[in-house]
């Protein structure tokens, strides 16, 4: 049976038909939503992933009500009370519904317990892989839901690894912290490793791993290779380069430890996911 799904100029809607497939995406969106609009118990699906791009509102996950601001996200779902409202002159967000039996369980398995706000010490990170996600949707073709689907483990992770327990400025691991992230996001993957990451932050590498796990329950090797993968992912889909030059520009020296990584991490090797990206 083709999958059925309609495309609209903010977002897309996969209909019925995606019940039962790995994470049962219903719905990608990237919507404007006025001052004052309110969700209170009216959600419909089993989980929804929503990220605050601009604005400001308060919402309740079962936790008592919260401020969040830009970056921001969270999950409502209609097995649970929620309360969520607008109070900005007008918001945006990115928002992903899911559904199936094991939702809970799979979200579980990339963030841990859904029901708490996530604060993201590089939202443009994770508003850049949310876009990702939506210029997938848009660009979707029936064999292209697989694609599409892998994309949602990468997004989990890259808000998890982003989340930052601690706001309290006077913890002195919160400034080590937003100093790696922001070497990882310079730093030219072919030349990024642990060791230089450490050297950079003038730490060690046993207590970089320390704060990485407070932070955001991961490790700066695994920030670094998502941050690899991410790149090569752009390179396959956006360039004409070799998977030789792709890999070397990775850090890779070898393509087919490349090609493993990265079949690893994406489930598809690179010359596989290169195919389908054309395809579309």
């Amino acid at each position: 049976m083709r999958q059925k799904f309609i495309i609209e100029k903010r977002g897309v809607h996969f209909g019925l038909l995606n019940k039962g497939r790995p994470w049962g995406l219903r719905r990608i969106s990237y919507e404007k939503w006025p001052a004052h609009r309110t969700i209170e118990n009216h959600i419909k699906v089993e989980l929804v992933l929503f990220c605050l791009a601009k604005g400001k509102a308060v919402v309740d996950i079962g936790t008592g009500k919260q401020e969040v601001r830009v970056g921001d996200c969270f999950f409502l779902s209609k097995n649970s009370p929620h309360y969520f409202k607008i109070y900005d002159k007008e918001c945006k967000i990115y928002r992903i519904a899911f559904s199936g039996n094991n939702i809970f369980r799979d979200v579980k398995k990339y963030l841990g317990e859904p029901k708490k706000i996530f604060h993201p010490a590089q939202p443009n990170e994770v508003f850049e892989t949310f876009q990702k996600l939506l210029d997938e949707a848009h660009s979707m073709r029936p064999f292209r839901l697989k694609m599409l689907e892998k994309l949602v483990p990468v997004l989990l992770t890259t808000v998890r690894r982003n989340h930052s327990e601690s706001n309290s400025s006077r913890d002195p691991s919160n400034r080590l912290w937003q100093q790696a992230k922001n070497w990882i996001e310079k730093a030219e993957p072919s030349k990024a490793s642990v060791a230089e990451l450490a050297r950079a932050c003038h730490c060690s590498s046993e207590h970089l791993s320390r704060v990485f796990k407070k932070h955001s329950d991961t490790t700066p090797f695994e920030c670094l290779f998502q941050r690899k993968m991410n790149r090569a992912s752009n390179l396959l889909t956006n360039s004409d380069k070799t998977l030789r030059d792709i890999a070397l520009t990775c850090g890779y020296g070898d393509e087919f430890i490349f090609s493993k990584a990265f079949k690893k991490h994406f489930g598809e090797p690179p010359g596989r996911w290169r195919k389908q990206a054309y395809q579309s």
